[in-house]
């Protein structure tokens, strides 16, 4: 028996049971509280991949939009032009209605011609748009090995952000015109200095973007190439990009080749 504060007796039954009830409540809230603090961690983690999805949905929407414009402008462009071009036409001889009939069928069909060369032009001109862009070629040569490498980042710049795909082909060129004198990597024949091939080459499959790298080895003279050309083929063998840099041949130790392959 124990007595309170005011001369009761408390039993030891009852103050056991509300320790225990007391212990057992205080676990629980314990319990849930950690349940809470695990399940809010999972919840904002999960909260800021969907903030990075809706972002990077945003930014597609963006750029569907942006060529949505451009192709909607250049369909508006095109259509102004050819109604200028019908309204400048001269009028037909109303003294000769026979003349007139009859041709009538074949301005529809010119109309029709018309408005089917648009959309083939329209199409040429998005397919020439362009998915890829070069950056940042560099060359160099391993004096002991005679190795010449050339290496540059191969990027895609499609407005869809659709995965680009094709070949790639460089060609290092010397000052004079001699096309025995240049080096084509992979080899591909020229033709009038350029790949005679467009359905040979590098292949290559890129989302953002990826480094491009050539090896050729018994070069002992690199100095002599000035300029490389980067030729970029779609799978299809289009034409998707040339361009030109300015060749500066980098002398490098065997041991930085090692770390940099």
């Amino acid at each position: 028996m124990l007595v309170g504060s005011h001369g009761e007796a408390i039993s030891i039954r009852r103050f056991l049971g509300v320790t225990i009830l007391t212990t057992i409540v205080s676990i629980v809230t314990v319990i849930v509280i950690i349940y809470l603090l695990f399940t809010g961690g999972g919840l904002r983690k999960e909260n800021m991949e969907l903030k990075d999805i809706l972002s990077e949905y945003q930014l597609k929407i963006k750029h569907l939009k942006n060529e949505n414009d451009i192709l909607m402008a250049r369909l508006v462009a095109r259509s102004e032009g050819e109604l200028a071009t019908f309204e400048n036409q001269k009028p037909p001889d109303k003294t000769s209605s026979d003349t007139q009939t009859s041709n009538e069928p074949l301005d529809q069909l010119n109309i029709e011609e018309e408005i089917k060369k648009a959309g083939q032009q329209l199409e040429k001109n998005r397919l020439l748009e362009k998915t890829v862009e070069v950056e940042n070629l560099i060359v160099t040569h391993e004096s002991i090995t005679k190795t010449l490498r050339v290496r540059f980042d191969l990027r895609n710049v499609d407005p869809s952000l659709n995965p680009v795909s094709g070949r790639t082909v460089v060609l290092l060129k010397t000052d004079d015109q001699n096309y025995n004198n240049w080096l084509t990597l992979p080899f591909v024949p020229l033709v009038s200095g350029k790949p005679a091939s467009n359905t040979t080459g590098r292949t290559f499959l890129i989302s953002r973007f990826k480094t491009v790298k050539f090896s050729i080895a018994g070069q002992t003279n690199p100095n002599r190439y000035t300029t490389a050309t980067v030729f970029v083929f779609s799978k299809a063998g289009e034409q998707l990009l040339e361009k030109d840099f300015k060749v500066d041949v980098k002398k490098i130790l065997a041991s930085m080749m090692l770390e940099t392959s």
